[in-house]
């Protein structure tokens, strides 16, 4: 269980995080200063905008060591920030499952 992003951006693969890295997520994007309005805490098919991606892309990539540091592991790998900056930025917006 948790929040499936589906990019509209066909190339790619959906990513996904579980409810507690989700949530975490929108928290920390929220101190970071990015515009939350647009996430949802349930499974509604909601979209987040190719503008909000960016800002979450570039959110990680200021916050990379912090951002490796909650989500390092064996879904993602030691280091997936640098992934996850990629993928947010080529997205072209998400919807969220």
């Amino acid at each position: 269980m948790g929040m499936d992003l589906v990019p509209r951006n066909k190339s790619q693969e959906e990513l996904h995080y579980n409810w507690h890295g989700w949530i975490f997520l929108v928290k920390q994007l929220k101190t970071w200063g990015v515009d939350t309005s647009e996430f949802a805490f349930r499974n509604y098919h909601e979209y987040i905008s190719a503008k909000t991606c960016r800002a979450v892309a570039a959110a990680i990539e200021q916050h990379k060591d912090e951002y490796n540091g909650a989500y390092a592991g064996d879904r993602y790998g030691p280091k997936p920030a640098a992934d996850h900056v990629k993928w947010w930025r080529e997205s072209s917006g998400v919807w969220q499952h």
